[in-house]
């Protein structure tokens, strides 16, 4: 429940903790390379907040916008939240004026990957924002490359968190294409940040699904889902391993490996299904492997109608409630030749390979 003035500051190089050489780092921010905003009263401190400076009783007036302007972003790295994360806000956030790596030049903004606010609660103010301008839409992504690179072919990036940086989301942008090399993509080989969180018109290809592997590297103490996608229009995922997922702590929402939901996934909705939110991600040649969560192990929908699935393999992952290979809540999806094999349910729930609650859908 804090809300500052930031003005005239440089935010450099924050979100990691160890250089790997070549660009790339290890280490893990989930949310807001920069800058992270909770409004919610219930952060954790590690001194005693019971004193009378720190009442937690008081009362606080919470402000329709806050002046974050005149800042200048460079090198800052999250799986979510580039620049800036809020959760909780409901305001409008003014980064006016301020100066990021790269911006969409026609229409003078960053995407919502770079400025993510949870659930779209707040809005972000971006008038006359500078920075390099995007200008191409195929970029190509190496574990060995460099995030200084120019994304070409021959001149690879070595993260999909910075290639993301690079997506015009402005109406009527156009289809950006990450090609993925051959190689395993996580922490520790190229400093990869999970969850990796999709935004509109994306295409992630890797090279085959055996070979292409991204790797969350999480476990209990350190959780990470593999892959969210929320509400999206034109996102293709295709030729990859999705692994190493775990996310006990999403709850109800579910997916260690894969996440399909609506922008407010802890939101339960209702299962009459008039809280179902329309979202068109097609996920084709994917392995979805050795995940943890508490539903849907491997894969979770969560109130979404229209995600595809073609050619995917869901196995030997594992939930704590319900669906160890797959589970959807008041969703419909069409799902074509997907195998779903040695997953299980460890704890009191149902559906070792699949749960289906208040769902419908094609199965071919």
């Amino acid at each position: 429940k804090a809300y500052p003035t930031i003005n005239y500051n440089r935010f450099i190089n924050n979100g990691f903790e160890e250089d790997l050489g070549g660009g790339g780092t290890s280490g893990s921010v989930a949310d807001g390379g920069a800058i992270s905003h909770y409004a919610s009263d219930d952060v954790e401190f590690d001194e005693d907040r019971g004193n009378a400076g720190a009442n937690t009783n008081s009362s606080r007036t919470i402000p329709d916008e806050m002046n974050i302007k005149y800042n200048y972003f460079e090198g800052n790295m999250s799986g979510d939240g580039e620049n800036f994360y809020s959760l909780g806000f409901e305001g409008s956030i003014d980064v006016s004026h301020s100066t990021f790596e790269d911006i969409d030049c026609e229409s003078n903004s960053v995407n919502k990957f770079v400025l993510r606010s949870a659930e779209d609660g707040a809005n972000f103010v971006q008038n006359e924002i500078s920075g390099n301008c995007i200008e191409d839409d195929t970029f190509y992504i190496s574990n060995t490359g460099n995030d200084a690179n120019a994304g070409t072919e021959s001149d690879p990036l070595r993260t999909i968190g910075h290639a993301l940086t690079l997506v015009r989301d402005s109406e009527g942008a156009t289809t950006t294409t990450i090609n993925l090399y051959p190689g395993v993509y996580s922490p520790s080989t190229n400093g990869e940040k999970f969850p990796i969180v999709l935004p509109d018109n994306v295409h992630l290809i890797g090279d085959e699904s055996e070979s292409t592997i991204l790797d969350a590297e999480a476990d209990a103490s350190n959780e990470a889902a593999v892959m969210i996608i929320k509400e999206v229009e034109n996102v293709t995922v295709a030729n990859l391993t999705l692994t190493g997922g775990s996310s006990e702590g999403h709850g109800c929402t579910g997916g260690g490996g894969l996440l399909l939901t609506a922008n407010d996934m802890f939101n339960l909705g209702n299962e009459d299904g008039s809280s179902v939110m329309p979202s068109y991600p097609v996920i084709e040649n994917v392995i979805i492997e050795n995940n943890e969560s508490h539903n849907g192990g491997g894969l979770s929908f969560f109130r979404v109608n229209g995600p595809v699935l073609n050619n995917v393999i869901v196995r030997n992952n594992t939930a704590t409630a319900f669906g160890g290979g797959m589970f959807s809540y008041v969703s419909t999806m069409t799902m074509t030749d997907v195998t779903i094999t040695e997953n299980q349910n460890q704890g009191y729930g149902q559906g070792g390979g699949v749960m289906l609650a208040a769902s419908q859908g094609t199965f071919d």
